[in-house]
């Protein structure tokens, strides 16, 4: 599979902890480096929403995380799933 084609598959009631799984998991059976993840996001949104997703990566906001569902987080900030699946490597199921 090509390094771009590659997303993340997640429930759409997923939460930022499992996302930072899966991105992890599909880094490391791919041999990557990086989905690229980190930079669609900066390349995609402003710097204060880049700020504090990754904040949520942390290991002091893990609770967060856990509690934290993407779709939601985002919708908050006038994104829709489909916006989240264009922009960011990630596709929800159904």
């Amino acid at each position: 599979m090509e390094e771009e084609d590659l997303c993340v598959e997640l429930s759409k009631d997923a939460t930022f902890f499992d996302l930072y799984e899966a991105i992890d998991a599909i880094e490391e059976k791919e041999g990557l480096d990086s989905l690229h993840f980190e930079e669609e996001l900066w390349d995609n949104f402003d710097e204060e929403l880049f700020e504090e997703v990754l904040a949520l990566r942390s290991l002091e906001n893990e609770t967060r995380a856990q509690n934290t569902k993407v779709i939601d987080f985002f919708k908050k900030r006038g994104f829709s799933k489909e916006d989240i699946e264009i922009y960011l490597p990630i596709k929800f199921s159904a």
